[in-house]
């Protein structure tokens, strides 16, 4: 957008505008008189140039003119009665019209930059009139107040300009010398306009011509003055905050100086810096960021500022924290712009901001830094360059105090308590601190943390771990001018004390899966009413205290009782405590124990096994006893103690067959652990299995006998016989001559059953041998074999099975009765019928009628439909392995 050059005989329509000034005005007499306006047109009335004025609600005879001063002495203008005509003041209706000279406001309009001061309404006679309203009198204002010698220069003019008007640039007051390139210009409705010119001199003039209200031309007349100028550059162009460098300018020094971030320089009222013997000293006090140079060559209030060409760039150096603890050695750091130069820099602690002060020094000045002051109040950080130490400036402010003094609330922390905090210090109502509970005392391994506020009255909740280390470490932070949650600000911890937590006491008995148990709370911690406790299973992949099926319970007083509980499963459990308006917190781990596990579950009857025990408690005492209770006092037939891991190897031997009872002592409060039953072990003879062979079935060599008993693979290498027709084993050392000899019982890599091989033959059918094992020198009686000649067949009724419904099983053939058989199980398809099958899942079990080989009817089980086979294993009764 620019301004047009004037075409001749062009006349513009001059936009008529109002402005009301709202007065009370006053009668010639001095009484008063109803309150009215007086509106101008145009709204922003220019000097030198006509403008209306009219009085509404002005009274007949009421005399208005504009005076220079507030007490109506003076008058600029010649007085207008309302409402009446008056030659020369007046026309129109009572409609006023008022010329406000330049001259009468002394407006130098040949000095760039010239403010038009304040003229005053006046009603009455000059010397006896009333000041009743200001009036703001215009210059056809431009921006910006200067231009470039040869260089393209935009400049734009003020509101009150009006469109149409016909300026020219000139190089004399009086409006004679149009400059080459100075216009004339019209002024079109984007009041700019665009020209290039070439002076010696200092001032260009704005000259213009432009229409009245009464419709006529004014004479070309100065209305303003712009500085001429020559582009220049300074340099340096980059300062530090709170450093004094000396700048040179391109052109030559500027009286006087200062940076603004407006366009063209137009502060109204800039804070400048004056030359000292024709240098630019100037010391940076102004933010980070990029700026304007801005230079007037004359040393005056109103001067005119010429922006450099080129930028001037302001950096900010820092050094953090901005507070500190009197007498606590902090480590400081740079920050902000010093961080890209920081090797090249040193800084010390000062009590002035003067920073060539030594005498204010309360260091030696370093890099890096550790400081410690020793006055409160305020410090300034200083800072200059290794290489120049003339180069040197605050570059933060640093705020020392006491450090503050903490309450605790419980006194003593508790493990799995919430400890409240609260801080006394200067700034508590207006800083924020982070306190934190630390396990080393340099304030690294922070373990919880939380911010006192003013919000919270200066007090945090730390909410101390299940797991705190016997020595906890209070640290807290320098003061925070901001909450560190929604503002990163530099934290430096201080240790202020050292804790010593205790545990959140408890009483119970041992805790075992299944029996009901009671546990008594810490009597010494205060819980708040509406306090609830839960207990949860521990799961390390999970925080504590999450869901639980246990129910929640409401803790009523002091030493307040949990229970009775009963535990579902074994494994550590979280007492998990909340106090009203807070989250559920672990105060205390307890362990649960259930029955503990024995591989293998027995031992063979009369010969030493050793058993393997887990799910002890860590360093119990552990037994085996053939007493029927646990006592202290009870036949121990093996002893061990349990590893950190809870597992015992026990060795023991029991000559006789039946149950025997695992005893361990199971930790509780109490100084002394509780002796209870822990699990039972088998005292068993081994069974020979399978109890029928078919001699028509061995097809793939010989038949292969298992000697199965928990903990038989003890029998590894014993010897075994089978007699023909014997109900009872020798019971000498000596082998019958009729015995059958097996090969030497071995137990195979992976397995715990010992096995020997058979090799039958058409003379051994329609016999049933007694096994004997030689053990320690005597025989024992292992179960029977017995040989026949057809192989099993099976039918349903069903067929085939149906899941869910009842069904009969038949032995096809003579087998039933030649193999004696009368009892049955059946058992998932992959199962192997000479295991014991007191380890495996038995789907349904019955008894065979020997003459029919027909079953008694079982139900087929729901499940049998997700099977694809299923076994029946069948023997003499005392020969099914599931007893």
């Amino acid at each position: 957008m620019r301004g047009e050059p004037m075409r001749t005989g062009e006349r513009l329509a001059l936009p008529v505008g109002i402005v009301t000034t709202t007065l009370l005005l006053l009668s010639t007499l001095g009484s008063m008189a109803a309150a009215g306006s007086v509106t101008t047109n145009p709204v922003q009335p220019l000097l030198d140039i006509p403008f209306f004025a009219t009085g509404t609600a002005l009274s007949v005879g009421s005399k208005l003119f504009i005076s220079s001063d507030a007490t109506c002495t003076k008058s600029l203008t010649t007085t207008c009665s309302v409402k009446s005509v008056v030659s020369g003041s007046s026309f129109g209706n009572g409609t006023c019209i008022f010329t406000v000279g330049s001259a009468a406001l002394e407006v130098k309009l040949t000095t760039p930059r010239t403010s038009v001061p304040a003229a005053y309404w006046c009603v009455g006679s000059p010397g006896s009139a009333k000041q009743v309203a200001t009036l703001q009198m215009h210059k056809m204002e431009v921006t910006p107040e200067y231009v470039f010698n040869s260089e393209e220069s935009v400049l734009t003019f003020g509101s009150a300009v009006p469109v149409g008007t016909t300026v020219g640039f000139y190089a004399d007051e009086l409006c004679r010398l149009l400059t080459t390139g100075g216009g004339p210009f019209m002024i079109a409705k984007e009041r700019t306009v665009k020209l290039t010119t070439k002076l010696s001199s200092f001032s260009l003039y704005i000259c213009a011509s432009t229409f009245t209200v009464n419709g006529s031309t004014t004479q070309v007349t100065l209305v303003n003055t712009v500085l001429l100028a020559n582009p220049y550059t300074v340099n340096p162009a980059t300062g530090v905050r709170h450093q004094t460098i000396a700048v040179s300018s391109s052109t030559q020094p500027y009286a006087q100086f200062y940076l603004s971030t407006r366009t063209h320089c137009a502060d109204p009222r800039p804070v400048y810096q004056s030359s000292i013997a024709s240098q630019m000293i100037m010391k940076v006090d102004v933010p980070r960021g990029e700026y304007l140079f801005c230079g007037s060559l004359l040393a005056s209030e109103n001067g005119v500022y010429i922006p450099a060409t080129n930028t001037f760039t302001v950096l900010e150096y820092d050094v953090v924290p901005r507070t500190l603890y009197i007498g606590k050695v902090t480590d400081m750091s740079f920050a902000l712009d010093a961080v890209p130069v920081q090797s090249a820099l040193e800084a010390v602690l000062s009590t002035s901001e003067d920073c060539t002060a030594a005498s204010s020094w309360q260091n030696t000045w370093g890099n890096p830094m550790q400081w410690s002051a020793k006055l409160l109040g305020v410090h300034y950080a200083c800072v200059r360059r290794k290489d120049n130490t003339a180069a040197v400036g605050y570059a933060s402010v640093i705020i020392a105090t006491d450090p503050p003094t903490t309450t605790f609330a419980p006194a003593t922390p508790v493990r799995g308590v919430s400890l409240r905090v609260t801080l006394t210090h200067v700034n508590a109502t207006k800083a924020f601190f982070i306190v934190g509970l630390f396990a080393s005392p340099d304030c690294k391994t922070l373990l919880v943390r939380g911010t006192a506020s003013p919000a919270t009255s200066a007090s945090a909740s730390l909410a101390v771990p299940l797991t705190a280390p016997d020595s906890l470490h209070y640290c807290v932070s320098n003061p925070l001018s901001s909450d560190p949650a929604m503002q990163e600000e530099v934290v430096r911890y201080h240790k202020l004390e050292t804790l010593a937590p205790q545990p959140f006491a408890l009483q119970h008995a041992p805790l075992r899966v299944g029996a009901p148990s009671t546990i008594t709370l810490d009597s010494t911690v205060h819980l708040a009413k509406g306090t609830t406790v839960s207990l949860v299973h521990a799961d390390a992949s999970k925080p504590p205290c999450e869901a639980t099926d246990m129910p929640t319970l409401d803790v009523a007083g002091a030493a307040f009782v949990l229970g009775p509980i009963t535990f579902p499963e074994a494994g550590t459990w979280d007492v998990c405590v909340r106090e009203p308006g807070a989250d559920y917190l672990a105060v205390q781990r307890v362990t649960v124990y259930g029955n503990a596990t024995v591989t293998p579950r027995g031992v063979v009857a009369g010969v030493e096994g050793a058993i393997v025990v887990r799910g002890l408690p860590p360093g119990a005492a552990v037994f085996v006893t053939s007493a029927p209770q646990c006592a202290s006092d009870a036949i121990v037939l093996g002893r061990a103690t349990s590893s950190a891991e809870g597992a015992a190897t026990l060795t023991l031997r029991c000559d006789s067959v039946g149950t025997l009872l695992l005893c361990c002592d199971y930790p509780s409060t109490a100084l002394q652990p509780v002796l209870q039953a822990a699990g039972s072990v088998r005292s068993a003879s081994p069974r020979v299995a399978p109890a029928v062979v078919s001699l028509t079935a061995q097809t793939n060599g010989p038949q292969l006998l298992s000697f199965v008993a928990a903990g038989a693979a003890v029998l590894d290498g014993h010897a075994a016989y089978l007699l023909p027709g014997k109900s009872a084993c020798p019971s000498g050392t000596a082998t019958p001559g009729a015995a059958i000899v097996l090969p030497a019982l071995k137990v195979a890599t992976g397995s715990d059953t010992p096995r020997a091989s058979l090799e039958l033959r058409a003379a051994m059918v329609g016999t049933r041998y007694l096994a004997c094992v030689n053990i320690n020198g005597s025989f024992v009686a292992t179960g029977t074999v017995t040989v026949v000649l057809p192989a099993p067949r099976l039918a349903s009724d069903p067929a085939p099975l149906v899941a869910g419904l009842p069904a009969t099983i038949r032995l096809l053939g003579t087998y039933a009765s030649a193999a004696q058989v009368d009892t049955y199980a059946v058992v998932r398809g992959d199962v192997d019928c000479t295991t014991d099958l007191d380890t495996k899942a038995v789907l349904a079990r019955g008894s065979i009628d020997p003459h029919t080989g027909v079953t008694t009817p079982c139900l087929v089980p729901q499940d049998a439909s997700l099977l694809t086979r299923l076994r029946v294993c069948v023997a003499p009764r005392h020969s099914l392995l599931d007893r």
